[in-house]
């Protein structure tokens, strides 16, 4: 239920032409609400954005490094700080995010994605 709310959720924060920060946070809300975001040293990822051709291949662990480096990296808008910078809102637009969050529903088979500790263990 809460993966089907993610993505008409997504539709509509889609047609949002000026969002706010109220809307951002909306969003990560919605990917928190099934474990998207994660702690992990995102900043010393070093990983390539995947294409959108690409991302059905990744793994569940890294469609959840890249939208938990997504969500985290919107706090910098300066690449000085040496951030593979990309945000929510650019990735919600394009369908990156979608993509990213549909994989991940592919994997856990429309569970809640369980904690990276438990993700390695199955591995």
């Amino acid at each position: 239920m809460r993966w089907q709310k993610l993505f008409a959720d997504f539709k509509t924060q889609a047609q949002i032409s000026n969002p706010t920060e109220i809307d951002l946070a909306t969003v990560h809300q919605i990917l928190g609400s099934v474990r998207l975001i994660q702690p992990f040293d995102w900043m010393k990822w070093q990983v390539a954005w995947p294409s959108i051709d690409e991302i059905p291949q990744l793994s569940l662990g890294d469609c959840v490094r890249h939208i938990t480096r997504m969500v985290r990296s919107d706090r910098y808008a300066d690449e000085e700080v040496g951030v593979i910078h990309r945000t929510t809102w650019q990735m919600l637009l394009n369908g990156e995010l979608e993509s990213l969050c549909r994989t991940a529903f592919l994997h856990t088979g429309g569970a809640i994605v369980p904690p990276f500790a438990e993700m390695e263990q199955a591995i």
